[in-house]
């Protein structure tokens, strides 16, 4: 029996209508929320991640590769951790948002309801780690090179209070508000810097102090979010919410754990056969790789509640989701093939401990576009509620990039683990393309799509190319112009003609 009415005093924030009269209106409408949402998502991911960067070659002199490497493997079983105690709620919770958005009473009780759910589910799930982790470890990887206590105990700490804050983030980004967004990423972001820096730079405590700044800023963050979220935690209980939503998420918790050991698994195998350090510099190729993955979710944050909107209207909202969702894999190709292009001269202020870098993070932002393909695909999916298929896509490619891993590793070592992202990828893509047409067809325009990917496989070639020190510059630059006119002519003049649209609406 529920405890109480939820008070209706605590509004629904839907967002706006996209059922207006003409296509023509509806795409401005959808760009104009698209462009404004994007934008600000993107502003706020891309500020913190400068102002990360600018922090990376200062860490470097303080941190040796073997702390870097340390610290990626603490904090991947963390992750690991992390993604258990998330029940893949924050999807669930997207998803059934617009279900109850019209009737904001009952979407407060259901709000209240998972979140408190999760949060004493997660509480419980930390506690048992830290009783259990060391035996638990000392069990399945006597031999693992990182010690539970501090290190990993550190690293568990700060995955569960992010977790707090990430809630708070993903119903920012459901109701549809940016701002707020970026805003409290962005006091995660300073806090977090401070404690680093204050514990690595002034009292030179190596990896355990980088650990130690997180967890620091990690509470005093969570606690932020729990004051935003405060509204939530006293409307009522039922558990038919928490039913309904489990059932939705819970395949997305070997998804989320499989689509991390995609990202992860090849460190824990290079660690067996390389050293720490190589382990070191294949994480730190990650941080660079990530801007790839940071624009795409940029996308993909304003993207998902416009998705589930459009989804909503029939035929007609499938042509122009099958349009825009069309562009915008062009869009993250042609952000994929200025990086790869561009990746080896931004590396070079790095300590030279760190020159390997630079050829490894094309192959790695190659992996990240084909992944944001997936992104795009998966979407249609989770609007279908078969979240089953999700978690065999990523079970197929998991076990292939485990395959791909132990053959390339021992010959190529970081570029192995490199190739095997990457191949693991294209399945995950083409595998999410053909369950996505199935469950909820859209009208994609494949051959701009598939273009699109063999002009950003061209540049990659180029860019990992041998070339003289001389000619390389003039090489660089006409692979870029030439990459850029050739996505340009597959799908930029319709997203231009787009966005004049929109501010041409806009301006009357």
């Amino acid at each position: 029996m529920p405890d109480a009415p939820a008070p209706p005093s605590i509004p629904a924030e839907p967002l706006p209508s996209l059922e207006v009269d003409s296509t023509v209106s509806q795409v401005q409408v959808v760009m104009r929320r698209l462009v404004h949402g994007s934008a600000l998502y993107a502003l706020a991911n891309f500020g913190i991640r400068a102002m990360n960067f600018l922090l990376i070659p200062l860490y470097t002199r303080y941190l040796a590769p073997a702390d870097y490497g340390t610290i990626s493997l603490a904090e991947t079983c963390a992750a690991v951790l992390a993604a258990f105690c998330s029940l893949g709620l924050d999807a669930g919770v997207q998803r059934f948002y617009f279900q109850y958005v019209a009737e904001p009473p009952r979407l407060a009780r259901y709000l209240g309801t998972v979140l408190r759910f999760g949060m004493a589910f997660a509480a419980a799930l930390v506690a048992a780690v830290f009783l259990a982790g060391p035996g638990l470890l000392h069990r399945l990887a006597p031999q693992f090179a990182v010690p539970f206590y501090p290190y990993i105990a550190l690293a568990v700490g700060t995955a569960a209070l992010v977790q707090v804050v990430q809630t708070r983030l993903n119903l920012y980004q459901t109701e549809g508000r940016p701002r707020a967004y970026g805003l409290l990423s962005l006091a995660l972001f300073l806090m977090t810097a401070a404690g680093a820096v204050a514990l690595v730079v002034f009292l030179r405590r190596g990896a355990e102090g980088m650990l130690e700044g997180k967890l620091l800023a990690a509470a005093a963050a969570a606690a932020v979010a729990l004051a935003l979220l405060w509204r939530w935690l006293f409307t009522g209980w039922e558990w038919g919410f928490v039913r309904e939503t489990l059932r939705m998420s819970l395949p997305l918790v070997p998804h989320n754990l499989m689509a991390l050991g995609l990202v992860v698994a090849d460190r824990f195998i290079l660690q067996r056969y390389r050293d720490l350090t190589e382990v070191g510099i294949y994480s730190l190729t990650y941080t660079f790789g990530m801007v790839m993955f940071l624009a795409a979710n940029s996308i993909f944050q304003a993207w998902s509640p416009i998705f589930y909107d459009l989804a909503r209207q029939g035929e007609e909202g499938r042509r122009i989701l099958g349009r825009l969702s069309s562009g915008l894999a062009v869009l993250l190709a042609a952000i994929a093939a200025v990086g790869i292009v561009i990746a080896h001269d931004v590396t070079r202020v790095l300590d030279p401990r760190y020159a390997a870098v630079g050829g490894l993070i094309p192959w790695i932002i190659a992996g990240y576009l084909l992944h944001g393909c997936f992104g795009l695909f998966q979407v249609a999916v989770l609007q279908s509620r078969r979240t089953e298929y999700v978690m065999l896509t990523s079970l197929l490619a998991f076990a292939a990039n485990i395959g791909l891993n132990l053959w390339l590793i021992p010959i190529y070592g970081a570029y192995g683990a490199a190739y095997a992202t990457l191949a693991a990828y294209a399945l995950e893509a083409l595998v999410m393309y053909l369950w996505a047409q199935k469950v909820f067809a859209l009208p994609w325009r494949g051959g701009r799509l598939l273009a699109a990917l063999g002009v950003v496989g061209a540049a990659l070639a180029v860019a990992e190319s041998k070339w003289p020190a001389s000619y390389r510059p003039v090489v660089m630059a006409v692979t870029l112009l030439v990459a850029l006119a050739a996505l340009w002519q597959l799908g930029g003049k319709e997203i231009r003609e787009d966005l004049r649209l929109m501010w041409k609406d806009r301006a009357a």
